[in-house]
């Protein structure tokens, strides 16, 4: 069963049927610069169905270009009506897999299409290599569940609001608890890592507290943040990282208010920040002296000699001895 070239009217396309669209959610703008400068260059191609209807394969984009464009007819690569559709499918498939350039919206898509046409052997040996996505472990059967999302799901993967790793976290969770979750990090664009910390951490408190996640999500303290005017995404990214650690280790951030508490009584001068051990573990601190001169150092030092045997600094030592003699604070 040949393709055949065929000149096809516009007007007798199906444009409701997409059952071969594989949506990369990309701006169009640079694509119908090239086309309005040298117009098509690859043809696109359809299906003719029996009813002399035809439903377009490939070059969903470039559809929109020539009708917009107010083309009437153009020639096409036609599969003829006995064509199976599973073979339509997954030529067109093997083509957007190795023609390349695809986000992971587009892979996780190709993904889940792919599913039903292969075994899993294959879907595990060649298909998510040609991916590069995981087949390891459980992997393939969660990217077919990314791959199944709505699709203003999947638009977040297209631009790259949402990091692999996440959207790999998300993959099993509910339609309600990945709606608010996505919302979230829509909302701060941070990385991946941050991404990360932030839904393991939320994941946490809600096992701990046998709450769903959507409604630790939409705490009011959390919406205050995200949904505030004054505050740019670097900043609301790191109100919710504390807020999340103070959900996940409240001992931990009660006694570190009560150390920082005893630092600004200490009133350190400008020039002098004392920073306690990272999330109150190990006894590694830092004293930061900042000068001018090496007379400027030589009296910061001397400063900083008097401190330590001060009642302030007694003071600051004797809260975190406290924090340190009752255990664990994380919990």
């Amino acid at each position: 069963m040949e393709l055949e070239w065929k000149t096809v009217r516009l007007e007798d396309v199906d444009f409701q049927d997409t059952a071969f669209a594989i949506p990369g959610f990309k701006d169009d703008a640079a694509l119908f610069r090239s086309l309005n400068t040298l117009g098509l260059i690859h043809p696109l191609v359809v299906w003719e169905r029996e009813s002399g209807r035809f439903v377009l394969v490939d070059g969903f984009r470039r559809m929109e270009w020539l009708r917009r464009s107010g083309v009437e007819e153009t020639r096409f690569l036609v599969y003829p009506p006995q064509t199976p559709e599973a073979r339509i499918l997954k030529g067109r498939l093997e083509d957007k897999i190795f023609r390349g350039n695809l986000n992971l919206a587009e892979k996780v898509q190709i993904a889940a299409r792919y599913a039903p046409l292969a075994s899993g052997q294959e879907l595990r040996r060649r298909i998510f290599p040609a991916l590069g996505l995981s087949s390891k472990d459980d992997a393939v059967s969660r990217w077919i569940q990314v791959g199944r999302w709505p699709a203003h799901h999947r638009e977040l993967l297209a631009r790259e609001v949402v990091s692999e790793r996440a959207a790999y976290l998300l993959a099993s969770w509910n339609d309600r608890d990945r709606d608010a979750a996505l919302a979230l990090l829509d909302a701060l664009r941070c990385s991946a890592s941050i991404q990360m910390e932030i839904l393991e951490r939320i994941r946490e408190v809600a096992v701990r507290d046998g709450c769903p996640l959507h409604e630790l999500f939409r705490r009011e303290e959390l919406a205050a943040v995200t949904d505030s005017p004054e505050l740019n995404r670097r900043e609301k990214t790191a109100r919710v990282r504390d807020l999340v650690a103070r959900w996940r280790y409240p001992r931990l951030h009660r006694k570190t208010q009560a150390l920082r508490e005893r630092i600004e009584e200490a009133r350190l001068p400008e020039t002098t920040v004392l920073a306690p051990p990272p999330h109150l573990e190990g006894d590694r601190w830092e004293l930061r002296l900042s000068f001018r001169n090496p007379e400027d150092l030589e009296a910061q030092i001397a400063w900083a000699k008097d401190f330590c045997r001060s009642p302030r600094m007694q003071a600051i030592w004797d809260e975190f001895e406290e924090t340190s003699t009752h255990g664990v604070v994380r919990k």
